[in-house]
């Protein structure tokens, strides 16, 4: 069995737990998804192909692949600077309860607002103030993944695939083609200039087989 090194491409399953509570918060199988009440219609489920060193998945759970062989499954636990970080308290604010009013906000305490470009969960509503954090849910915290990785990837489209999915957050608004060594690629929504500049360059780095036109 092959064992992974830096800019291969392989199928990974894994589940993630919040090491402290054991609660599961990140999976890639739909039964399991199901069964702890925390299936998504629109997500993905399924083994996902990764590109071992790019960071398609948070930091060290995308380290711990390096060295691996592949069809082989193993357990990693993940300290927070590895994970999410640790809490900002800067990140942390209060706002007047009559500000959210006058944008027809009635806060309560698990409610997510948006502002400036960041998600928050109101902690609290009290004296006519509400306490908002803006850190990620899982800052602060240590995690343990199970993961179970397939196959090295060969095949060229899967691979491309991968990158348009977690370098551009792109998965139906493409038309790709590819014959022999030349890719052809037809993005339906508009992206800038220089992030294509970026995704051809990443493209020609970890899929140095192929030729990308865009």
């Amino acid at each position: 069995m092959a064992v992974l090194k830096k800019n291969d491409f392989v199928e990974v399953e894994y589940t993630g737990k919040i090491k402290s509570s054991d609660k599961i918060f990140d999976l890639t199988d739909e039964t399991l998804a199901k069964k702890e009440g925390l299936y998504d219609k629109n997500f993905p489920y399924g083994p996902k192909i990764l590109c071992v060193g790019q960071k398609f998945v948070i930091k060290g759970l995308d380290d711990s692949l390096e060295g691996k062989k592949e069809s082989s499954s193993y357990t990693v636990e993940i300290k927070t600077k590895d994970a999410f970080g640790q809490k900002n308290p800067q990140m942390v604010q209060v706002v007047p309860m009559a500000e959210l009013l006058k944008q027809k906000i009635r806060p309560f305490v698990g409610l997510k607002l948006t502002a400036g470009g960041m998600t928050g969960n109101v902690r609290s509503v009290t004296g006519g103030r509400v306490t908002i954090d803006f850190n990620h849910p899982l800052a602060g915290r240590d995690l343990v993944y199970e993961v179970k990785l397939g196959k090295l990837v060969k095949d060229s489209k899967k691979k491309l695939e991968s990158l348009l999915f977690y370098g551009l957050g792109l998965s139906k608004q493409y038309t790709l083609k590819l014959e022999g060594k030349k890719a052809k690629l037809k993005i339906e929504t508009d992206i800038p200039d220089v992030v294509l500049d970026n995704f051809k360059k990443k493209v020609k780095e970890v899929i140095p087989e192929i030729d990308l036109e865009i």
